[in-house]
Parts: structure tokens; C-alpha cells; sequence
């Protein structure tokens, strides 16, 4: 695992410099991961429900509908009509719709 995590700091530092709005939406994808995985990884349970399933599934979410939308500046390709679908998909399952930029922090569960 630390491999991979070096592997994904050296391609962000790469990247260089990005627009605010790209820097916006890599920030959100790597904050909803970070706060899937502080959810899902440590508290290995058989199944999760109530608020901390949809905790867990609003940072999936938002994971994939982020990375959906930055396969290209357009928006009317595939990629684009995914990421809606997701959105659509979101708002049916959990009342909440949004970009995948936006972030969710985990809250302790109890």
C-alpha cells in the first residue's frame, strides 16, 4: 500500500500547477476517499446501516462521480452522462445530490 501511495503523491505533484477548479475537484475526490477509507477500512463490519452506510456510500459516490466528470472538458460525452446517472442515483438512494467535489468527513460511530 505504501507503494501505491507514493505512486499517487509523485503523479499529483507532477500534475504541476492545475486550474482552481480542477485543483477543486482532485481535492474532492481524494478527500471523499480519504474519508471512505477512515469509515470502511478500520471497522470492518458485516453490514452496515443507517447513518453510517450512507456516510460511507455518499464518499463513493462523490468519488466516482468526480473522477466521471474529469475524463474530459466536455459535457456531453458518456463520462458526463455517467456522472449524472451517479448524481441521479445519489439523490434517489441518500436525498443528497451534488458534485463530486464535494467532501464528507466521517463522524465517529457510536
Amino acid at each position: 500500500m505504501l507503494e501505491s501511495q507514493e505512486e499517487l503523491n509523485a503523479c499529483i505533484e507532477a500534475l504541476g500547477p492545475q486550474s482552481p477548479a480542477t485543483q477543486l475537484e482532485i481535492d474532492g475526490i481524494l478527500n471523499n476517499l480519504s474519508a471512505f477509507l477512515k469509515i470502511c477500512v478500520p471497522n470492518q463490519v458485516r453490514e452496515r446501516k443507517g447513518e453510517d452506510l450512507a456516510r460511507a456510500l455518499e464518499c463513493a459516490f462523490n468519488v466516482s462521480i468526480g473522477l466521471f466528470r474529469m475524463v474530459d472538458s466536455g459535457e456531453t460525452g458518456l463520462d458526463d452522462q455517467l456522472a449524472q446517472d451517479l448524481d441521479k442515483l445519489k439523490l434517489r438512494y441518500l436525498g443528497k445530490s451534488g458534485s463530486g467535489s464535494r467532501t464528507t468527513e466521517p463522524q465517529a460511530s457510536g
